[in-house]
């Protein structure tokens, strides 16, 4: 969206830290059913919206980080 001139948006639905689900917990940690944080949010060129898995452990500052104005990828 950048690159066509654009300003990339999004409005946060989630934001929570959860116990992993099976799937995300057998490709973030193997083994372990640690805690995730959970951050679903529709950008607005898109319908669905963005699901997002991070690691608790090495991602608290999205619970605290702007996702609407900010990106997201730019603060991991």
């Amino acid at each position: 969206m950048r690159a066509c001139g654009l300003v990339p948006s999004s409005r946060l639905l989630v934001r929570e830290v959860i116990p992993a689900p099976p799937d995300v917990s057998a490709a973030l940690h193997p083994g372990a059913r640690e805690a995730v944080i959970l951050v679903q949010r529709p950008r607005f060129a898109d319908t669905v919206p963005a699901t997002s898995y991070l690691q608790y452990a090495l991602c608290r500052d999205v619970l605290q980080a702007d996702l609407e104005l900010g990106s997201l990828y730019a603060l991991l």
